[in-house]
């Protein structure tokens, strides 16, 4: 045998017998002062509420609690016009009787021993109509289905909505596409407890579109802007897909206006979703408007339509 080759094996053999697993003790590890954390969206139908929370360091494992200490105010185009020394027993700085309005810029400054002072602004969104929804199906089968003593009914196809889009201004937009399915509880006897209806998608098996506008999906909302038609009429065909006992079913289509803050806010809640778990990926920062803090500050302006599936 080599020589060369023999002395090569040696010290391989050497290096394995000495090698030795090292653990290094992290000490003095930075942990970074706990900031505020605010989230609140304005909508044209409800008060304005807020719930308000503090950062955790990556190291902490405490259950984070809400903030109900903390001076909340609110202003309108920089006019106060509400306060709350404290949150309600819900936890929910509520701001009893003030809905937000369209043509009006909205801040909350808030304050709590320990913190640093955060605050966000935004304007509420203008809301945009559809001119036309249509619904159109590409296939449909059924079947019997034994154990639930049932016929299901199975559809594909697409909801087509046309609107157009205001000039004045870079619009940023949400469209949902759902239904809603209702449901018995039993108790061990099998006795009816309670109906429960819940929002259902209908989005179809992949969540994707033909559309080159849509930028981004999230749940059953496609979101999109206006960056190639403003100012036009847009048509956009949304496929969508329905299971269940009937032969149709009501489609409710919503519009939704919303502000950038929130375009970009769930924009980032869905890279990181994407991301969640992947470990050659940077890390996600999930986007913020709070000044000092964290959270969310946004606006939404919707509308919705129904419409027949069959």
């Amino acid at each position: 045998m080599n020589r060369t080759f023999v002395n090569l094996l040696i010290f391989c053999f050497s290096c394995l017998l000495f090698s030795c697993e090292k653990t290094e003790k992290i000490e003095n590890f930075p942990m970074s002062p706990s900031k505020l954390v605010l989230n609140c969206q304005l909508n044209p139908d409800s008060v304005i509420q807020l719930l308000l929370f503090k950062s955790l360091s990556v190291l902490d494992n405490a259950t984070n609690k809400n903030i109900t200490n903390a001076k909340v105010e609110l202003y309108r185009d920089d006019i106060l016009i509400a306060s709350l020394p404290a949150a309600n027993k819900q936890y929910m700085y509520v701001f009893d009787g003030i809905k937000p309005e369209i043509n009006h810029t909205y801040k909350v400054v808030a304050s709590a021993s320990g913190y640093e002072t955060v605050w966000a602004e935004v304007a509420l969104p203008e809301a945009v109509f559809p001119d036309k929804v249509t619904t159109t199906v590409i296939d449909t089968f059924y079947w019997y289905e034994y154990y639930m003593n049932d016929t299901i009914y199975n559809a594909t196809g697409k909801v087509t909505v046309t609107f157009t889009d205001p000039a004045k201004a870079s619009n940023y937009y949400a469209l949902e596409v759902y239904s809603f399915y209702t449901y018995y509880q039993t108790n061990e006897n099998g006795d009816t407890v309670q109906s429960v209806t819940t929002k259902v998608g209908l989005n179809s098996y992949n969540n994707t579109t033909n559309s080159p506008l849509i930028d981004y999906t999230l749940g059953y909302g496609y979101y999109f802007t206006d960056k190639f038609f403003n100012g036009s009429q847009v048509t956009l065909d949304i496929p969508v897909r329905y299971s269940g006992n009937t032969r149709s079913t009501t489609v409710y289509v919503e519009l939704i206006s919303v502000s950038e803050t929130q375009y970009f806010y769930d924009k980032s809640k869905m890279i990181f979703s994407n991301n969640n778990g992947n470990p050659f990926t940077e890390p996600i920062q999930i986007y913020t408007n709070i000044h000092n803090g964290f959270g969310i500050f946004s606006a939404i302006n919707g509308n919705v339509q129904s419409i027949k599936f069959n």
